[in-house]
This record gives structure tokens, sequence and C-alpha cells, in this order.
């Protein structure tokens, strides 16, 4: 066992070690995700072998990688690899991921037109989301799926839903859910609602300094008041939208960040939009890639002279910059360099820690062999105590089983003893159901009880259900002694029938009796429970 034992813990040492690579380079891909698409598909390229990772860091490089590719600008044309990484996550209860995977699926399948497909995906992320502000972007999404899918109605729900966590989000992502009320407003055909809320939606983004989002609104302003014949506002909406698009703001980021998210849900004329803020931005990198974007879609919109004037735009803007980045190579290489002498350096001390490490790896290796000793013996100690235990746990289930049967078998014979005791007494003959017979409901069959009949069968409940009669008198003060007798004949189990024909009235007038003398010699008056079980429970 020992000279099998080493090889195992050395592998165990490397793997962990090779594990503990790709969590730090997945980690590292997923702090660049959101900004630098790039970086991360750079990062994410040091993870040598992905596709033999195992399940759960393997979906989380799946779910990085398209994520990337998407922020880039590349289309997938198939879910079918991000659908596999929710079923992943679920699994490993990571909440996050399983929404944020949710998410991007959904704007997969909105690149490719299948909006009822990408609802599915928002709808399943929504429980998973661990904040407001993705819960939120879930919601708005799934209201643009159903929009774009033409159902309205549907659409105006899910936005209205989204503004249930508006007091947990930041007042610009406020600003957006409000606006997509208005948009499903619109669409339903409810222009002063939709009004309402776009106003509501500049109010937010005034608060929150973006010029951006408020031109936009107004433009939507403009454009609504023109569907509805009033040209006069809807002059005035579109000076405000350009007097806000001509102040140059600070959210150049966030405007290419935005523009990005709209081209992979296909929604080519809001990303026009933001993208024309983020080419007025003083960043000349984001410019530039702004111009390289907003070119991708005038090509795909088949505008020629747009797209000719704006990859000319590009091209400027790129060699503007070009001598910047040939700047940051040269100071890349020298930090190269710096750290080839630093590891070099590094090397030394690295040959007296593998001394320690091998130094350690053979403790642990001996402190491990006796452990597994130690563990083994108790664990088989353990398996017998557990099986002595299971034995003597049948044992005791095959005693209460056995004092089962005896119970029911005492309980047979109580029955059947008390059916005799019954069937013995003089008034049986006059009453079928204790007799164990049915009878004709004839004139002839109608029997009154005598007084003698009645205290015998009193006196033989009182003797099979313990002093019955007394329990209840003393219980229900305001019965009388034929109102007893009556409750002595429902103990009995005597039937409806046979009480009518002893009281020489119908069965109805039976039921009715039983009914009024619950709730007036009882005081009860629950309709759940009837005379009848409240006497078998007494």
């Amino acid at each position: 066992m020992r000279k099998n034992f080493l090889p195992f813990i050395i592998i165990l040492f490397f793997s962990a070690c090779t594990g503990r690579d790709t969590n730090y380079w997945l980690e590292q891909a997923e702090s660049y995700l959101n900004m630098k698409p790039d970086s991360t598909l750079i990062l994410l390229h040091k993870i040598k072998n992905p596709d033999r990772l195992a399940d759960y860091p393997k979906a989380k490089y799946n779910l990085y990688h398209t994520v990337a590719e998407i922020q880039k600008g590349s289309k997938n044309r198939t879910d079918s690899l991000i659908s596999e990484t929710i079923d992943i996550f679920i699994a490993n209860n990571d909440s996050i991921n399983t929404s944020k995977a949710c998410f991007w699926a959904g704007l997969i399948n909105m690149q490719t037109n299948d909006y009822t497909r990408a609802d599915s995906f928002f709808i399943r992320g929504i429980p998973f989301a661990p904040n407001a502000s993705l819960r939120t972007r879930l919601y708005e999404y799934s209201g643009i799926s159903c929009l774009n899918n033409n159902k309205p109605e549907q659409a105006l729900q899910q936005h209205v839903r989204s503004l249930q966590d508006t007091a947990l989000i930041s007042t610009p992502e406020k600003a957006s859910v409000l606006a997509e009320i208005g948009q499903a407003y619109r669409y339903t055909g409810q222009t002063d609602s939709a009004l309402i809320y776009y106003r509501k939606a500049i109010d937010k983004s005034l608060e929150a300094n973006s010029n951006e989002q408020t031109a936009f609104f107004y433009e939507k302003i403009s454009d609504i008041e023109k569907e509805k014949g009033d040209i006069k506002n809807a002059t005035a909406a579109l000076k405000s939208a350009i007097e806000f698009s001509n102040r140059r703001t600070s959210y150049p980021y966030h405007m290419l960040a935005q523009a990005q998210i709209y081209i992979a849900a296909g929604e080519t004329d809001s990303a026009g939009m933001y993208l024309k803020n983020a080419i007025q931005s003083t960043n000349p990198y984001i410019a530039t890639r702004a111009y390289q974007l907003q070119a991708n879609l005038y090509e795909q919109g088949n505008k020629s002279e747009q797209t000719y004037y704006t990859w000319k735009n590009y091209s400027q803007s790129f060699n503007n910059i070009s001598g910047e980045v040939h700047s940051e190579i040269m100071k890349q290489r020298y930090q190269e360099e710096l750290l080839k002498n630093e590891n070099n350096e590094l090397k030394l001390k690295k040959k007296q820690q593998d001394i320690y490490l091998l130094s350690l790896c053979l403790i642990l290796i001996t402190a491990c062999t006796l452990w597994y000793i130690i563990y083994s013996r108790l664990r088989k100690k353990k398996i017998i105590s557990e099986q002595q235990l299971k034995e003597q746990k049948l044992k005791n289930q095959v005693a209460q089983l056995e004092r089962e049967r005896e119970l029911i078998s005492l309980r047979e014979r109580a029955t059947a003893l008390r059916e005799q005791l019954f069937r013995r007494l003089s008034a049986s003959q006059k009453i079928p159901s204790l007799a164990g017979k049915t009878k004709e409901n004839t004139e002839d069959s109608k029997s009154r009880l005598t007084a003698d009949e009645i205290d015998e069968l009193i006196q033989t409940v009182n003797e099979i259900w313990s002093g019955f009669a007394e329990r209840l008198k003393t219980t229900y003060p305001l019965l009388r002694t034929k109102d007893i007798a009556f409750c002595c004949l429902l103990k009995s189990g005597i039937s409806t029938k046979d009480l009518a024909s002893i009281y020489y009235i119908t069965p109805s007038a039976i039921s009715q009796k039983k009914a009024r003398m619950k709730r007036e010699k009882f005081g009860m008056e629950d309709e759940d429970r009837t005379l009848d079980e409240i006497l078998n429970a007494f």
C-alpha cells in the first residue's frame, strides 16, 4: 500500500497546483470581462487544455469566452454551449454565474431573432439573480424580447416588474427601466402613459447628470409627439435632445458598454445612439472602438457612404493612437526585462524553497499514512457499531410489529364481543342496524322503543364505553334524559333510517334533530364536524 500511496500524493499535489493556476486565470479573466474583452480572451488562452478541465471550471471558461466574444461584436449562432454551463452552475449552487449565463444565453437568441427562447432564458435567470441590478436587467430584457415578439402587453408586465428593485439600483439604471416601460406603453398604443414614463426617466437621468440618456429620452418623446400630431411639442422635445447632445460628458465607458450590449441584443438604433455619444469622447481609444462598431453597423445596414466615411474616421483615429500604442509596447518590453532579472533572482530562492517543499511533502506523506491507518481502524469500528445498531433496530421493529398485530387482534375481538352484546339486547330485534341486518322502511317496520329498552341500551353503552352517558351528562348539563338516549343510539351506530323508524319521523327530520342538538345542547357552531363525529370521539 505504501508503494502506491507515494505516487498518489505526488499526483494530488501537482493537480492542486494546476487547479490553483486555472482558478487564478479564471478570476483574472472575470475581472476584465465587462470592460476589456480582448484582455479576457488573452487570459483565457493561458489556460492549457481547457477541454480537459473539470465540469465547473470548464463551465466558467465557456461562459467567459462566450461573453468576451459577444462583447467584441461576434455573433453566436447557437446557445448550446452556454446552455450546458447553466445546468452545471445550477448543479454547483452558483446562483451568480447561473443568472449571468441565462442573461447572455438570452442575448444570443435575440441575435438570431428567437425572442421566445430568449425570453425563456431571461425568466429562468430571474430567481438566481444575486442582486437587484442583474434582476432588473433580466426583467428589462424579458420585456424587450416580448416586445420584439409582438407581445406588448406581456412586455409591459415584465417592465413594470423590473420596478420592484429600483430602490437598490443606480440612478442611470432606474432611468433605463422607466424608459423601457415608456417604450412598452408606446407599443400598446397608450401614448400618454408612454410620455409620463419617459419624463420620469428624464428626471432620473438629470439626477444622474447623464446628458446622453436625457438627449436619447427627449428624442423618443419627440417621436411620440410627432405620432400624436403635436408638431409643436415634438419640435420642443427635439431641441432639448439637441441641447443635451451637445454637452460633452464624462461617461464614455458607459456609452460604449451600452452600445455593445444593444448590438448583442440586435437593437441597432439604440446601439447607434450610444456609439454617437462614445465617438464624442475625449478618450481616443474609446472613440476609435466606437468608430469601428459604428462602421460595422453601417455595413450591416448597407449604408455605403456612411460606411466609407466612418471607416475613414476610424483609420485617422487609429493612426493617432498608434504612436501611443508603440510607446506602451516599449514600456511593456522594458517591464518584461525587469521581470526576467527578478526571475533569475527568484530561481536561486526557489531551489531553497524546493528543498523545504520536498521535506514538507515527506512529512505530509508520513502524516497522511498515519492518518489513513488510524482512520481505517476507526471506520471499521464505526461500521461494526452501525451494523449492530441496525440489527438492534430491526429487532425492535419486529417486536413492534408483533405488538401491533396483537393489538389489532385484541381490537377485532373487542369489536366482535361488542356486536354480540348489542345483539343480545331486547331492543336489537326492533333495530336492524344493531341486529346486523336490513329491513324494509314500511309502516309495519316502525316500532318505538320502550322505556325499559332505552334504559337497557343506555346501560349497555355505559358498560362498553366506560360510563358514556354519565360523562356526557357531566360535560353537557343541558342534555335531558331523552337527549342522552338519542346520543346513546347514535354512539351505538344505529343508522338514520332506523332512528327515523324509532322516532316515527322522516330521516331528514333526524338530520335536523342532530344539527339542532349540536347547536343548542352542545353549544357548537362548527360546520366541519357532525354530531356523530363528536360523539364517536367522546
